[in-house]
């Protein structure tokens, strides 16, 4: 009798237990919402060479202290340049045109905006500092706009599952599941690079810099999933 009640106590557990992992009705629905903004960080990697061509001395001091000058004349605080270890990650910099390379330094300046990049190689072009390139470029408002997106993507995805709910006359429930994912494309002056070898006029390097200088926005994109429960 003991192992009859028993045996009846399992199955009315186990039915128990059924009844509690059976997932409610649910909708599942994507969104996406995303903006492109105008990067107001752009770094501009720049490369300094002591050179010895014969009679012809380039001495890493000065032009460290050209360059300073050059800063300070964009209008920028200093602060923004600092010295980059780049010696493992670029040490592959194009050196074509530059005879007995001594030693070598780089520079990172924090710039704002693509006219600044522009005076900038102006006025690099003038000295022996010839060869500088943007290497990453950042949007400061990026954490303050990811939330207006989130915002965003949520509403789309709110909507999207009560139109396909109403088609078969259910109502949207509570949330279950949520899952977001952000895409940051830094694509901003794609390209956007100056060399320039002891032999090359600066005109030359002009030239080919008003070619090559190709600005796009940031594009900023975040993308939600959404598991509703069904009413």
């Amino acid at each position: 009798m003991k192992k009859i009640i028993f045996n009846l106590f399992l199955v009315i557990l186990c039915s128990h237990l059924g009844a509690q992992v059976q997932e409610p009705p649910y909708i599942e629905v994507q969104a996406r919402a995303e903006k492109e903004v105008v990067p107001d960080q752009i770094y501009v990697m720049i490369a300094l060479f002591e050179i010895q061509d014969g009679r012809k001395s380039i001495k890493l001091a000065e032009q460290e202290s050209k360059l300073k000058n050059i800063v300070k004349g964009l209008g920028l605080p200093l602060s923004n340049l600092s010295l980059y270890n780049a010696q493992a990650n670029y040490g592959n910099i194009n050196n074509w045109g530059k005879k007995d390379v001594i030693d070598r330094k780089y520079y990172s300046l924090k710039v704002s905006n693509a006219e600044t990049i522009g005076k900038l190689y102006e006025e690099l072009n003038k000295i022996y500092i010839n060869e500088a390139y943007i290497y990453k470029s950042e949007y400061s408002q990026k954490d303050s706009l990811l939330q207006d997106l989130r915002i965003e993507a949520m509403r789309k995805a709110k909507n999207q599952a009560n139109v396909m709910t109403r088609a078969i006359g259910s109502k949207v429930g509570k949330p279950l599941i949520i899952r977001e994912q952000q895409e940051y494309y830094p694509v901003a002056y794609e390209n956007a690079m100056m060399t320039k070898g002891l032999y090359e006029t600066d005109d030359d390097v002009s030239s080919n810099m008003s070619e090559s200088m190709e600005y796009k926005p940031l594009k900023i994109s975040l993308s939600v999933y959404v598991k509703f429960a069904l009413d």
